[in-house]
């Protein structure tokens, strides 16, 4: 790490020098966004990783110090140290760092995502998770009559005299022979189908053979043969305050914002404050972050640069082929004119030669004494 960031740091410094006697500057001297990359790559090392507290805060704890050159000095006997003392703290300088707190807990998270902070972030939940789920009328007691019903396209008899539990059973076993993830129960005197997934991608189409109020269990449509859908809902929230997209219990960061990437797993079952969670960037995963975002081939600010400058190259390649058809054109206007100057000069050679012998015929002319 400490190589690669010196030669970085290095290349810069060699670019960015300006060469007095010659009056030159190096390749990158003036840039700003170059300055600005150098600062920045100064805070990604040199910045407080203070978010899940602990005694080890800074890089210089751990041996890496800055020269005059913004170069950094590596003191591998403190870092020795510190591992021996307080792993975890190195783990924690250097990595990423999760906690969560009440009905969330951390399911992933990706380079974009930030650091919290001290403070953290607090989860609110505006619509909990659900799952597609179907009762039954109160069925007291128990099957009464034949009934057949087809569930997500799976067919299953329940016959007079069972019970709410054996009728469960046949149910559950065309579930488990048919690798369907939903499963059957008994709630009081109700039979309850219930998808095993959460969200809103998740359904259970339920038909029945007999009309609702004949004595089955009145699942599905009101009349035989009839489906009815039962839907799921995702968790709907922000992380942090900010936007983020629910996915059955999965809540996951909105893109630009501070909490992107972050996937949250929510169990609460009613809007209201979740819990919080917090996330710690060490020295290297926010470096890593910072370099993908900087060179990002779209948005990056160094991409954005490097744009520029290709522009304003263009631009002055643009300038200079304007300038030399100008050239072009001034030189031969000035060739047009010296040609139309010598064909006068000729002309008014040929005039005065004429004249000069037209003289010689005068009276008093020399050639005519």
């Amino acid at each position: 790490f400490v190589d690669a960031y010196n030669e970085l740091i290095g290349f810069i410094n060699e670019h960015q020098s300006f060469d007095t006697e010659a009056e030159e500057g190096g390749l990158l001297f003036g840039s700003h966004a170059v300055l600005q990359l150098e600062t920045q790559l100064r805070d990604q090392v040199s910045g407080l990783v203070d978010t899940l507290g602990g005694d080890l805060t800074l890089a210089s704890q751990a041996g890496l110090r800055f020269n005059e050159r913004d170069e950094i000095v590596f003191d591998s006997a403190a870092l020795l140290d510190r591992l021996q003392t307080d792993p975890d703290g190195i783990k924690r300088l250097f990595g990423t760092r999760t906690d969560a707190s009440g009905e969330v807990e951390i399911f992933g998270h990706s380079s974009a995502t930030g650091d919290t902070g001290a403070a953290g972030w607090d989860v609110e939940i505006t619509q909990a998770a659900t799952r597609a789920t179907a009762a039954s009328a109160d069925l007291s007691s128990g099957i009464t009559v034949d009934e057949t019903l087809t569930i997500n396209g799976r067919t299953v008899a329940l016959t007079a005299g069972m019970s709410l539990a054996d009728a469960a059973d046949a149910l559950n076993a065309v579930f488990a022979a048919e690798r369907m993830d939903v499963s059957a129960g008994v709630e009081g005197d109700r039979l309850v189908i219930e998808h095993d997934l959460w969200g809103g991608r998740h359904s259970l189409s339920i038909i029945s053979s007999l009309d609702d109020g004949s004595g089955g269990t009145d699942l599905g449509g009101a009349s035989r043969g009839l489906a009815e859908v039962y839907e799921g809902q995702d968790v709907a929230g922000t992380i942090g305050g900010e936007e983020a997209t629910g996915t059955g219990r999965l809540l996951t960061g909105a893109r630009d914002t501070q909490a992107e990437g972050l996937q949250l797993v929510v169990s609460a079952d009613a809007p209201g404050t979740a819990g919080s969670v917090h996330v710690s960037r060490g020295i290297a995963s926010r470096m890593t972050g910072f370099l993908e975002r900087v060179t990002d081939t779209e948005t990056g600010s160094l991409t954005r640069a490097m744009d520029g400058e290709a522009g304003e190259v263009e631009a002055i390649d643009e300038r200079i082929t304007a300038l030399e058809a100008d050239v072009d054109r001034y030189i031969e206007r000035l060739q047009a004119d010296f040609a139309l100057m010598e064909s006068k000069m000729s002309q008014s050679l040929t005039l005065l030669d004429w004249m000069k012998n037209q003289m010689n015929y005068l009276p008093g002319a020399e050639g005519n004494q």
